[in-house]
């Protein structure tokens, strides 16, 4: 790729991102995280203080992104965030016409990598900020996660014994689980982004939103019905601790089948989009 079109599909990137950064959407983020820490940082906090010892450095985040409820919360936050993507405004056609078409979809893909990044690196932080004082860094699971319900049994039927489930600490250490979390997260939201620029370009920008919310949803009923169907839905991928049973050394399904399903998606979306971008009509784009 020469230096010309590096600067233009990084340009069109950086452009999106700024105008993203300081939109007023980051609201709806603010309020996410501070949902999203209620529901599951919060608790697990509660049950360190009980157990008088702190929780691992990651376990705050690994109970998010294996929760059923926050990681269909999740996808449809960062789809609220980038509601508009790729943003048709008044200076749309200008930029396609200044960068070309495909450097302009080149840099629509990378602000995608960059605003997915960004929120991800948000629960992130958001965890650690809301646990503060409560962590401490350790390659192992914490008492807290792995003996309360043995030392509260009164409470082992709660939310926040049962954040962290068996599937997580019998199979995997903390830090296994937790870059296999964020990494297939992450893939998640990209797939989600995907979807909404391949229809963007069919001109069909609220169809794209439904079939995202649609996959969600279905896919959370699948995962709660535990049916084979549920390995079709992106989100059930996506979720570290449906791969495993409770108490034996086996995965109900491959990780490794989770990734390939993650990046043959994203590949297609990539080449179906580029195939689009031949016939898609940026002249009438803005009138949607």
């Amino acid at each position: 790729m020469s230096k010309t079109r590096i600067r233009a599909v990084w340009g069109t990137a950086q452009s999106e991102y700024i105008k993203w950064i300081c939109s007023s959407r980051m609201l709806i983020f603010l309020c996410a995280l501070i949902f999203i820490d209620q529901f599951a940082v919060k608790p697990l906090v509660e049950i360190s203080k009980q157990t008088g010892v702190k929780l691992g450095l990651f376990e705050p985040f690994i109970a998010i992104t294996n929760s059923d409820v926050l990681l269909m919360i999740m996808p449809i936050a960062f789809i609220t965030l980038i509601g508009d993507f790729p943003k048709n405004d008044g200076n749309m056609l200008f930029c396609v016409q200044r960068t070309w078409r495909v450097n302009w979809l080149l840099g629509q893909m990378l602000f995608l990598v960059m605003s997915s990044l960004t929120f991800m690196l948000g629960v992130i932080l958001s965890t650690f900020l809301a646990a503060a004082g409560y962590l401490q860094w350790s390659e192992q699971w914490s008492a807290t996660v792995t003996d309360y319900s043995r030392l509260f049994p009164e409470n082992a039927d709660s939310v926040a014994a049962n954040l962290i489930p068996e599937n997580l600490y019998y199979q995997y250490v903390p830090l296994r689980s937790a870059g296999n979390s964020a990494v297939l997260i992450f893939l998640l939201l990209l797939v989600c982004g995907l979807i909404m620029l391949v229809f963007a370009e069919l001109r069909q920008k609220l169809l794209g939103v439904g079939i995202n919310v649609f996959l969600l949803l279905a896919g959370g009923a699948a995962i709660y019905l535990e049916t084979p169907i549920r390995w079709a839905f992106p989100c059930c991928n996506a979720i570290v601790k449906t791969h495993f049973t409770k108490f034996f050394r086996q995965q109900i399904y491959e990780i490794s089948y989770s990734y390939i399903y993650f990046f043959s998606i994203i590949v297609s979306l990539i080449l179906l989009s580029l195939v689009l971008l031949r016939k898609t009509n940026f002249l009438t784009a803005g009138e949607e």
